[in-house]
């Protein structure tokens, strides 16, 4: 028998929790847990019931992050502090630009996401993340990222290898967006923030297409890196080096939002 190795999983209201070495807190007939790191409480929506990560390749976001509401989180919300901040945009088309990702972002609060092709590709990816990848946790993440987007070349906010993985040597988030080529998005892994090139966004709206885009950045905060979804929505001869994530908006807008 070993002590559950996750650290969040005790919290300071709930005393149930302080043995580490109890399996749901000694209740298995009420309470589960799928990761064997943190137990889901009774009547729960087990479906979106996820592990709680510790960030980097084994990051994510974990089921407090998803449900900040539910009692036996303490009530303190996510357990991940988010990265970020406003940074310094000024122009019009760059706060109307953040306006219009915000609105695409908040549309997948309500998405269906209940196609045959897109069951499958988050079917697929909870396999491959070793969780629940469902509609309902992916619309809890987007309402909790609302709060958190901002631009991507403006930002300041320091480069965090555990929440964005390897920057080449990049000091800030802006700093990455500056000198590497094509970046048009990233989502910090084990938080719900997210950046943009929000000028490019001045002129876009809520569209399938959009959605794809934000659908993508969600999916990293499920421990996925951009090999992993590649592999599951190309198969296994995906190269991230020659195929690059162009191709994952097109896909993912044509499995999961063509019907919207």
């Amino acid at each position: 028998m070993s002590a559950d190795r996750f650290r969040q999983a005790a919290k300071a209201n709930d005393s149930g929790s302080w043995n580490k070495y109890s399996y749901t807190r000694g209740d298995p007939v009420n309470r589960t847990d799928l990761s064997g790191r943190f137990d889901c409480p009774p009547d729960s929506n087990t479906s979106v019931c996820v592990s709680d990560g510790e960030g980097g390749g084994d990051g994510g976001l974990g089921y407090c992050d998803v449900n900040p509401s539910d009692p036996s989180c303490g009530g303190s919300g996510p357990t991940h502090a988010n990265q970020g901040g406003p940074g310094g945009i000024s122009s019009s088309e760059s706060k109307t630009g953040l306006a219009n990702a915000k609105a695409a972002l908040a549309s997948l609060t309500t998405a269906s996401l209940d196609s045959d092709n897109c069951q499958q590709d988050l079917t697929a990816l909870s396999a491959a993340a070793g969780r629940s990848i469902t509609a309902s946790a992916i619309h809890g993440v987007a309402a909790q990222a609302e709060n958190y987007l901002y631009d991507g070349p403006s930002s300041n906010t320091p480069w965090n290898t555990t929440s964005f993985g390897d920057g080449n040597g990049s000091a800030t988030v802006g700093q990455y967006f500056q000198t590497k080529e094509g970046v048009d998005g990233l989502s910090q892994s084990d938080g719900y923030a997210i950046w943009i090139v929000s000028p490019a966004w001045a002129n876009r709206g809520t569209t399938p297409y959009t959605q794809a885009f934000f659908l993508h950045e969600i999916l990293h905060k499920f421990s996925l890196t951009d090999i992993q979804i590649g592999t599951v929505l190309f198969g296994r001869g995906y190269n991230l080096i020659d195929d690059g994530t162009s191709k994952f908006k097109p896909k993912l807008k044509a499995d999961c939002f063509s019907k919207q």
